[in-house]
Order: structure tokens, then C-alpha cells, then sequence
């Protein structure tokens, strides 16, 4: 692959671009058992994805329920990132 196009599709250790600038992959953005263990950390990581720019979040993750059913206590380790994401997206907004 052209270094260009490597270099346009880098976005974090959690997330990269698939087409830039328009859709971003990547793990699960706030807390989990395997890599982001504090609030501190997925909120970084949320303000990061939200400041590149996307609106829109969709989990294909079957085993956990989607977000706006997720228990304030989380499941399995994954917290529920809703409300954060939203304060986050609002804190930007002029």
C-alpha cells in the first residue's frame, strides 16, 4: 500500500480510518475489560473520535445490548458511553 494512503488512514491505537474522512473502525471506544480501564481514558478516547468528527457510533458486538439498554452499571466490563459521547458532542457544540 502507498505510505499516503497508510498515513490517511491512521487515526489511533483503537481506531483507523477505513475511507477517510468518513467512516472510522475500530474497537470499543470507552470502558472494557481488555484495554481502556479508566473513565479518564474512554473519555479521551471518545473526545478524540468526536473531535475527527463522527456522529454516529454502531456496534456490531452481538453479546453486549445496544446502548441506550445497557444497565448504568455496565456489562461484562464494558461501560455504557451514551451519555459521555453526548456531553462530550455537546461541549463542542458553539
Amino acid at each position: 500500500m502507498p505510505a499516503a494512503y497508510e498515513a490517511a488512514t491512521a487515526f489511533a491505537s483503537y481506531a483507523n480510518w477505513l475511507l477517510p474522512g468518513a467512516l472510522l473502525v475500530g474497537r470499543y471506544p470507552y470502558i472494557e475489560p481488555s484495554r481502556c480501564a479508566s473513565h479518564d481514558q474512554g473519555e479521551a478516547q471518545l473526545d478524540a473520535i468526536i473531535s475527527a468528527g463522527p456522529h454516529v457510533f454502531v456496534s456490531l458486538q452481538a453479546e453486549l445490548p445496544p446502548q441506550a439498554e445497557m444497565r448504568i452499571g455496565g456489562v461484562n466490563g464494558f461501560m455504557p458511553y451514551k451519555a459521555v459521547a453526548e456531553l462530550i458532542a455537546a461541549a463542542r457544540t458553539p
